[in-house]
């Protein structure tokens, strides 16, 4: 064949061109058969095999919107490690062998997406811009585009993306239906990790035309149902999840569609309440939910509170609380709701503190909802402190009024009342117990003991109240032989039985532990002991609760943010500690936020704080708004005159060092480096004095002015260094400088 072709003669030259064009042509087309067919083809279908097993059973939060792309999990990529490896040997076989082949560009494609479910995001970001850059072929550019912007997202350079959409839109050439679709799902997960909802739906809305994959429609219908109840636009979601219902290939996913579309019907008839319970009740009853019924009782919490009803709502979030034994997430959103509802709609902070602390000793700090809800946890576990505080001083003090049998009485019935209290929570422990256990077991052992209800052991319930109730009688006791007995004749046993039955046997203690569900009440003795009947518990006491007030009424202030409550704790403060360190800064709260009411009148406590408490600070800044700018400036003067004289002190000037001092105290009365200033003057006496007792009381002086100081404990060691057996102070001067130290402790 060649030596026929190399025989044509010159004077046929379209032969020649022709048949050289035809060699060309036939190379080309082997060059892309065999790129596509052979190495590409493997990788392409070894790459689909991957994202199934990454991507192909998301793990969903229901309680959140759904991501519309599944997170690329590394850990989880890394037992694909050897499928990646198998990708990218082949994908790069047709890039060595085959670089005319237009499936080259589709190669790298196969490869970058390789790194990206890798996690390797600077050469994901190589590759996918290398095809935009070279490729001669639009659809591959502009694939490579969109992936690029995915590899942005899930590296978290969410910054970079609106760069590569300024290309896209420069874009002359119309995308295909493939990459319409997996550009409109990548700006969609996109505005969902900003929280931009509503361009969420938007490219989702524009994406479905393009979409084929059932499970693929069922989720972004799903998601654009949540997202639609979220707004506020119930009939666009009832719709959605109505499609999602319709076509979910997973039981999970058509229970979620299928309750949510519970969720947004209309209520406009006594009927449609009654219809939406009985719904609510019949999904219960369904076996095949019994994993969802924490679930189940959280949705009927939702819909509770969209009626306004926050106690049954928070009755069903306590049902959804204790159904939630392997469902973490969940039960941290049930805790979360219902510590917003005490939050937000109850106003009661107290018991919101308790929620709070759950959610987050549950929640997973992946969710979006952990950091801000952590947030909150802190600041109401603060609230508590103080809350707590001024609870227990006023339980205190009105105890302490009261005569001794009348606050006997008060104090055992406190006790029975925590007591019941206890067995209240023990006894809806074990009913819950007793209902998981009925979820679990089949429905032939519940027909059982239904049959069997009249027998006592058989009804469940009846056990738990028997339960409690001999609790109740008896106390906590060990299942054994002469239970009524309060004490045991020990002596008469064998005394490899006493150890059996002794404190030393572990597992003895550990079981009368368990057993006294009593324990943590407080006993009688320890009650009547901390109640203060005497002038130093009490006074005591109303030290705590002048700290508590004015720590609850801060933290009302500025964590809060309860303008009433922080009226009637520091008002309160300022009632009953007129005099107190905390009151003029108490007050001074009050001005502030009361200039932010057009109807308080804030000008009274401005006058109240200046009338009486001339001294403070908040008196001066009320009178002098320069104040503090003119006390910095003063200080400033003041620290300048220490650093002259301390630099005089050094070179042995203690004359003129001692000048600046007297200069610096007299014209800056009330600058912060006092202490400094007078320290420094102890410490010239002592070097400038013949009689070093005049240099123990100047440093005794120090000590018993600034005794809040932070150079106390340098004083006193000056102080403990000097020879007082040889000084010549008498006893009564020592003694008397003792004595004025504990006066001013």
């Amino acid at each position: 064949m060649l030596k026929f072709f190399f025989n044509i003669r010159i004077e046929t030259p379209g032969i020649l061109i022709v048949l050289f064009i035809s060699l060309l042509s036939s190379c080309q087309q082997y060059h892309d058969t065999t790129a596509r067919f052979n190495a590409y083809f493997l990788a392409k279908e070894k790459m689909l095999e991957i994202e199934d097993n990454l991507f192909g059973k998301p793990q969903n939060n229901y309680n959140d919107i759904l991501q519309v792309l599944p997170a690329i999990d590394t850990n989880a990529s890394a037992g694909q490690k050897a499928g990646f490896e198998y990708v990218i040997e082949k994908a790069s076989l047709p890039i060595q062998w085959h670089e005319s082949s237009k499936w080259v560009d589709d190669c790298y494609i196969v490869i970058g997406k390789s790194r990206l479910y890798q996690g390797d995001f600077m050469n994901a970001v190589l590759t996918f811009r290398y095809v935009n850059t070279n490729s001669e072929d639009s659809e591959a550019r502009h694939a490579s585009l969109i992936l690029l912007i995915r590899t942005l997202i899930e590296s978290d350079q969410m910054s970079t993306v609106p760069s590569v959409l300024d290309y896209i839109r420069k874009e002359k050439v119309p995308f295909s239906e493939e990459n319409t679709k997996n550009y409109h799902l990548v700006m969609a997960q996109y505005n969902r990790n900003l929280e931009d909802y509503t361009k969420v739906a938007l490219h989702l809305e524009k994406a479905l035309p393009f979409v084929k994959k059932r499970a693929d429609l069922t989720r972004y219908h799903y998601i654009l149902g949540q997202i639609y109840q979220m707004q506020g636009f119930d009939e666009e979601a009832y719709k959605n999840y109505d499609i999602a219902l319709k076509k979910s290939p997973t039981y999970e996913m058509e229970f979620h569609s299928s309750l949510n579309r519970s969720g947004v019907q209309k209520i406009e008839s006594e009927e449609d309440m009654a219809n939406a319970s009985k719904y609510y009740r019949k999904l219960l009853s369904d076996e095949k939910n019994s994993e969802f019924r924490d679930k189940i009782y959280y949705e009927m919490a939702k819909f509770a509170m969209k009626q306004g009803d926050y106690p049954t709502a928070l009755n069903y979030l306590n049902e959804s609380i204790q159904m939630s034994t392997s469902n973490v997430i969940q039960k941290s959103y049930s805790y979360l709701k219902a510590g917003e509802i005490y939050y937000y709609h109850l106003k009661d902070f107290e018991k919101a503190a308790l929620y709070y602390d759950s959610t987050v000793q549950v929640m997973p700090p992946k969710i979006k909802e952990y950091e801000p809800t952590k947030e909150l946890a802190d600041i109401l576990v603060e609230f508590s402190k103080y809350y707590s505080m001024v609870k227990e001083q006023d339980r205190l003090i009105m105890l302490s009024k009261l005569s001794e049998e009348e606050r006997l009485n008060f104090l055992e019935d406190e006790i029975e009342k925590e007591k019941e209290a206890v067995l209240l929570q023990k006894r809806n422990e074990d009913l819950r117990d007793e209902k998981r256990k009925k979820v679990a077991s089949a429905t032939s052992a519940d027909l059982e003991e239904k049959e069997n209800a009249g027998w006592y052991f058989s009804n469940s319930t009846a056990k738990v109240f028997g339960k409690t109730n001999f609790i109740r009688k008896w106390g906590s006791r060990p299942l054994e032989d002469n239970w009524r007995r309060s004490k045991k004749e020990l002596n008469s046993l064998p005394e490899e039985q006493l150890a059996g039955v002794s404190g030393n046997n572990p597992k003895a203690q550990e079981q009368e532990v368990q057993e006294d569900i009593f324990a943590s009440i407080k006993p009688l003795e320890v009650r009547q002991e901390e109640v203060p009947t005497t002038p130093d518990k009490m006074t005591a006491v109303r030290a705590k609760l002048d700290e508590g007030l004015f720590g609850l009424g801060k933290v009302y202030a500025y964590r809060l943010k309860e303008p009433d409550n922080v009226f009637s704790t520091l008002g309160r403060l300022a009632s009953e500690f007129p005099q107190g360190e905390n009151t003029p800064e108490g007050i001074y709260i009050m001005y502030l936020i009361c200039k932010e009411i057009d109807s308080c009148s804030h000008d009274n406590y401005k006058q109240t704080i200046i009338s009486k408490y001339p001294e403070s600070f908040y008196a001066k800044i009320l009178i002098n708004p320069n104040y503090v700018e003119e006390s910095n400036i003063k200080n400033e003067e003041a620290e300048a005159l220490y650093n002259q004289s301390f630099a005089l002190f050094k070179e042995t000037k203690y004359e003129q060092a001692d000048s600046l001092l007297s200069m610096a105290i007299n014209n800056y009365p009330e600058n912060i480096y006092m202490d400094k200033l007078h320290l420094l003057k102890a410490m010239i006496v002592g070097k400038t004095t013949d009689d070093l007792k005049y240099y123990y009381f100047a440093l005794n002086d120090f000590i018993n002015e600034f005794g809040e100081s932070d150079l106390v404990d340098y004083a006193k060691n000056l102080k403990s260094g000097l020879p007082t057996a040889h000084l010549d102070i008498g006893e009564g001067e020592e003694n008397g400088s003792e004595e004025e130290n504990k006066k001013k402790e």
